[in-house]
């Protein structure tokens, strides 16, 4: 076992997980689950089956429980780069639907000051529309 485990998903120190790590072992950070391939020392992802062990049978999602009978938990897991890079993604797409509902606050905004105030019915008038009366733009692009 390594004496200095760390998350996969959050990197931080599990000095006080229990040894063997159960299949049931969240993080008591990001509550990840900890036995599972991202925190093997035989996951390979360069390797076709993300596994370097030769008998092994990985799950097909790398980041579930399993029961691998080969699974040996690595020290090094925790990969700042990628954790930084998606974390970069997140916030960028969270900032994309940020700036979208800002925009539609304040035209929904400008709106609402064209309604009349509330309680206020709107007068209605009982005469029939007449249609001759209403000039209509395609007669325009049509000859007879």
């Amino acid at each position: 076992m390594p004496e200095s485990l760390r998350c996969w998903n959050c990197g931080i120190h599990l000095h006080q997980t229990l040894q063997p790590i159960s299949r049931h072992a969240h993080c008591p950070d990001c509550f990840e689950v900890l036995r599972c391939c991202r925190m093997c020392q035989n996951y390979a992802p360069s390797q076709p089956a993300a596994c370097s062990h030769e008998r092994a049978e990985p799950p097909v999602i790398k980041e579930n429980a399993n029961f691998c009978d080969f699974y040996q938990p690595s020290g090094d897991a925790f990969d700042a780069v990628t954790k930084t890079s998606s974390n970069l993604a997140k916030a960028d797409f969270s900032a994309l639907f940020t700036d979208n509902t800002v925009r539609g606050q304040d035209t929904d905004s400008a709106a609402t000051d064209k309604l009349p105030p509330r309680g206020t019915e709107a007068q209605t008038t009982s005469r029939p529309l007449n249609v001759e009366q209403t000039p209509n733009p395609l007669d325009d692009l049509f000859d007879d």
